[in-house]
């Protein structure tokens, strides 16, 4: 009886010892488990207002952390998420990490995924942790295809409380969209994405995908699926598609067989229209119609029984050339320039000119047979310009001009207007800056610098364009703001807001061509493409147009009614690009069919491209 009475004092008297091991022990098991990646999942994930959250997952491995937030779009219309729109606080210390979301652009119940990744290691598998995020959007139309309702971005907070996971239990796949050809789409949950765009799929969750053609010369025939991507269909346009690791989906198109004839028919005569006419000559006897292009010359001859008057008619042709400058070949910053002539049929063979002497990622501006380059990037920033002669012959010799108040990357946008230049904006360790500069042009080089209205953001790789007296900026890194103002010898009037470009990007390439502004490509990777009327107004409403044959950062120049644009970076700005050349027709219905030419002598990003008559 004794040793029963000892035995129960000894468990009274270490019961709370045992306790405390056990509690220890499961501890380390959930610390040291790596199990089933369910087992990560948030045990609370709030965002307030109009968003639910589905998930949220803070991962770590040797190299990072990620925080990854899922929700549904429920506040009752389309919104769109501008560059950084997440800002993750993730143990309330105040530092902060940035990240994206996908889709940018969301329809109502429309499924987010925002990711941000960090550098450094938070934390270790196991640990609780109570990140604290939010995210910035605006409200725009019910398919985002218009400009966004409301300019103000609105902030919306979200708090998590979970335990940290190994980055290998993710229930987050990425998924590769792809299209061939390259210049259709796939629509996933209603949402359109250009080929090589990357999306994020949950673990197993449906996800409508539709695969929508380049134009009417396509239809589509099948797709393809890889990795851990899954389809209800190969063969229906409409499927539904899972991930369950990360994959690819890739939607195919066929052409389809069009045959025309264009003829223009009159009382008398009947004249079949070959090619483009730089000569005509028309009697009301008889009607010959002589057309020539590079390398065709074709006639046409009617008769007819009518009076005997004539009137004689004929247009002259005035050669565009067109010289690039620098810009990174995949192996650094090059000083190569290249000129080539411009035409109806595309362009001639590219042919070496003198190097300008800083390789570099410049941007340069043409006025009265010189061209002017400034915002000189080689790896970092400098102040540098230089000009030189250009003519027929191509580029003559450089020489160092006045140098540009402030070392920037990419002067975001220089361009010239009645013996001018305007740079606007800019790049440097001080992050973006609004400041504009202008200065006079002659043949001596640029002349003194001169501060003008600054850019009512900071601002780099926006793109500007000037029609008249006015000039139009459209996107750049601060978003799609689009601004308007009057540019004269007296520098640049006050910037007023007009109409918001379609989609949050920067790099975008936009010429103005008989009141129409025509924009191309953009980063984050596009090939999606825009046009809009300008006019003393602003901009007016933005349509979208033929896509780009490639998802690449581009150089675009506009000539007689036809965009010529040049190589690209296919991943971002400073990375090797492409050198495809394409070219098309603008007119007041948009872009037309784009079709490849001459390509560039090497593969090129960030090039600098200038028109010369």
């Amino acid at each position: 009886m004794k040793h029963i009475q000892s035995s129960v004092e000894f468990l009274l008297t270490y019961a709370w010892a045992f306790l405390s091991i056990a509690v220890f022990l499961a501890f380390i098991l959930l610390f040291v488990t790596s199990g089933n990646p369910a087992s990560y999942n948030t045990a609370s994930c709030y965002i307030s207002p109009g968003f639910t959250c589905v998930t949220a997952l803070f991962s770590v491995n040797s190299l990072g952390s990620k925080f990854t937030v899922v929700f549904v779009n429920n506040i009752g219309q389309a919104v769109t998420f501008p560059l950084n729109a997440l800002t993750v606080y993730p143990t309330y210390s105040g530092t902060s990490y940035f990240g994206n979301c996908l889709p940018a652009n969301a329809p109502k119940g429309a499924t987010v995924i925002c990711n941000s990744t960090i550098a450094s290691r938070i934390g270790s598998v196991g640990q609780q942790v109570n990140p604290k995020f939010t995210v910035n959007y605006e409200l725009c139309s019910p398919s985002c295809a218009y400009p966004v309702v409301s300019t103000n971005t609105i902030n919306t907070t979200g708090f998590g409380t979970l335990q940290i996971s190994p980055q290998t239990a993710t229930v987050i796949d990425n998924v590769t969209l792809l299209d061939s050809p390259t210049n259709g789409n796939v629509l996933i949950n209603g949402v359109a994405y250009p080929h090589n765009a990357i999306v994020f799929f949950i673990n197993n969750l449906g996800y409508s995908a539709y695969a929508l053609p380049p134009n009417s010369m396509y239809t589509f025939n099948s797709w393809i699926a890889t990795g851990g991507v899954a389809l209800t269909s190969t063969s229906a346009q409409s499927v539904t598609a899972t991930a369950t690791a990360r994959g690819t989906l890739t939607a195919t198109f066929v052409t389809t067989t069009v045959l025309s004839t264009t003829s223009t028919t009159t009382a008398s005569s009947t004249t079949s229209i070959q090619t483009t006419s730089t000569s005509t000559t028309t009697t009301t006897s008889t009607s010959t119609t002589s057309t020539s292009s590079t390398s065709t010359t074709s006639t046409t001859s009617t008769s007819t029984t009518s009076t005997t008057s004539s009137t004689t008619s004929s247009t002259s042709t005035t050669i565009e050339y067109s010289f690039c400058i620098g810009g990174n070949n995949g192996a650094g910053y090059i000083g190569n320039t290249y000129s080539t002539t411009l035409s109806s049929s595309g362009i001639t063979a590219w042919i070496s000119n003198t190097a300008i002497s800083l390789g570099s990622a410049p941007t340069c501006a043409y006025s009265s047979g010189y061209v002017y380059c400034t915002g000189l990037y080689n790896g970092g920033f400098t102040p540098y310009s230089y000009y030189a002669p250009v003519s027929p012959s191509g580029i003559g010799t450089w020489s160092s001009t006045t140098s540009y108040p402030l070392s920037v990357y990419m002067a975001s946008d220089c361009l010239s207007s009645n013996g001018y230049i305007y740079c606007i904006g800019g790049e440097n360790a001080g992050g973006n800056h609004a400041n504009i500069y202008y200065a006079p042009l002659s043949s001596s080089g640029i002349g003194t610098w001169t501060a003008t209205t600054s850019y009512p953001v900071g601002i780099y790789a926006t793109s500007c364009a000037v029609s008249g007296s006015y000039i139009y900026c459209v996107a750049g890194t601060y978003g799609n703001p689009a601004y308007y103002a009057t540019i004269s010898s007296g520098g640049i009037g006050a910037w007023t807001a007009t109409t918001s470009y379609p989609l949050s990007v920067y790099y975008d390439s936009c010429n103005i061509y008989n009141g129409y502004i025509y924009c191309v490509n953009g980063y984050p990777m596009t090939h999606v493409t825009y046009y809009a009327a300008v006019s003393s107004s602003g901009i007016g409403a933005w349509t979208a147009t033929t896509s780009y044959p490639l998802t690449v950062l581009t150089t675009c120049n506009i000539y007689n009614g036809y965009l010529y644009c040049v190589g690209g970076s296919t991943t971002g700005a400073d990375a090797a690009g492409v050198s495809n050349v394409y070219y098309a027709p603008v007119s007041s219905s948009g872009i037309g069919a784009w079709t490849a030419t001459t390509s560039y002598p090497s593969a090129i990003a960030l090039t600098s491209c200038i028109k010369y008559t």
